[in-house]
Formats: structure tokens, sequence, C-alpha cells
């Protein structure tokens, strides 16, 4: 990052693909928050909610969004917890503006702060100095398996294009005070890379909690605490299932809905 900025300015180039047309605006949480993010490409989901949902961070905490897309966890963080502050980086510019306009317009200037930046460079002055708390919802899938697509912003989100995992949990263990906190959402399928790569990076897993779509569909999420330098012991917490039957959404499922 750049040695001479000051903490808070959070300018951007616009990049030539936008235009007023390039975003769209949702309305989320009864209309409590208001999100822009690109038309077309990468657009949040439930993983998003989940985990703003259980990151749960405490009183006047200073946390860090890694790959903060258009910045919906940090918005939610924020809006939830009226204390704390929020860092976020976002290396694709186009997807960094939606998240500082996103900040802006929902009037939480004082307490987010948005850097169009690549995680990989990311350390504690940064932002002041150790955080306590990263979030994040990383890509998933493996450069180079699969389908990846034409959308270049959507291949990046999803896939390991600008980072892959270990560059991801190097970061966190890199910003995080000792003692601090990672919450993050991954594929259950991938949960055993997941925890390999967390102890590699000194960053213990305390608990995990299994999200299914469905009452009789395998669990394809996981949410997951980790401490950095965190004495061994994990807890397996209760399932989370999502979608009834019907399609509608489980009573505890409905809950991450709500501020």
């Amino acid at each position: 990052m750049n040695e001479n900025r000051e903490k808070g300015d959070s300018e951007f180039d616009v990049p030539s693909d936008c235009d007023e047309n390039s975003f769209t605006v949702e309305y989320i949480f009864d209309g409590a928050l208001s999100v822009r993010q690109p038309e077309r490409g990468y657009r949040y989901s439930l993983d998003s909610i989940l985990l703003a949902y259980y990151a749960r961070p405490e009183r006047s905490q200073r946390l860090l969004d890694l790959g903060a897309g258009c910045g919906i966890v940090s918005l939610i963080l924020a809006r939830r917890h009226p204390d704390i502050v929020v860092y976020g980086i976002e290396i694709q510019p186009k997807l960094a503006l939606a998240a500082h306009i996103n900040v802006m317009e929902n009037r939480l200037t004082d307490r987010i702060k948005v850097f169009c930046e690549d995680m990989k460079h990311a350390k504690p002055s940064d932002f002041g100095g150790p955080v306590d708390m990263v979030v994040a919802n990383p890509p998933f899938g493996k450069a180079g398996a699969g389908r990846l697509g034409s959308d270049q912003g959507k291949m990046a989100a999803k896939h390991e294009v600008f980072a892959e995992l270990g560059d991801v949990l190097d970061a966190a263990a890199r910003v995080l005070k000792v003692s601090g906190s990672l919450v993050i959402v991954y594929p259950a399928e991938r949960l055993s890379d997941l925890l390999y790569c967390l102890r590699k990076a000194k960053l213990e897993p305390k608990w995990l909690k299994p999200i299914y779509p469905t009452e009789n569909a395998d669990a394809n999420r996981v949410v997951l605490k980790a401490v950095k330098y965190g004495r061994p012991g994990l807890a397996i917490k209760a399932p989370l299932r999502v979608h009834k039957p019907d399609g509608g959404y489980c009573e505890d499922a409905s809950k991450i809905f709500e501020l």
C-alpha cells in the first residue's frame, strides 16, 4: 500500500467500463441499507449475509474485510454494530468503486474505509495497527479447474485468480493482533484444504458451523472461526438449514436477514 496515504483516504480512479448504468441498486434489510453492485459480473450472494451474521465482533473492535467486493459485509457489520470500525480491501477497481459509493450513500464514511489494493501487500500499519478481527469470503474455485466463464470480474471473485486460499489466510494472520480472530465462509467440500492452510498460517480453528441449503441436502458451506496463535480445540456447532421444502427460509435462517 501507499506509505504516504493517510488513514481514511480511499479515492478511486473511475474504471473505464463504469458509467451511470454500470451499477444496479438494491435496498436490503427493509430499506435500511442501499447496495450498488455491477449490473454484470460478480454480485454478492448468501455467503456474504452468512459471514456478516456470524462474525459478531465485540464492542469497539477494528475489523478488516478481505476481498470486500461491493462492501456488503462491511456495510451490514457497521450497521449492526454501531461502535466498530471496518476497513475493506478489494483488488478489482470496479467492485472497490461500488464499495466506496455504498459507504458514502449509507453515510458510514466515519466507520468504513475502503482501499483498492492487493491483500498480499497488506500490513498492520495500513490500518493503524493490528486489527481485532478479519472477515473473509474468499474465492474458492481452484485456478485452472472447471469452467471459468467469460466475465473476468466474476471469475476473479469466484476463482483463485488474484489470491489463493493460502494468500488470504497469510494476509489475515499478518494483520491480526495476537488472539485476534478470523471468521470465514468456505465450501464444505474444501474443508480439508481450509483446515490445513489455517494451521499453516498459525490460525487455530475454534468453531465450525455447517450450512445446509435444504433439509435433505449435504452441507455446501461452512462458517468457521479461527484465532491467531490459539490453543487447539474445535467445536462443531449446530447446523443451519437455509431453505424449507417449499423454498422459503427456515426460521433460524430468516434471522440472518435482520439487523
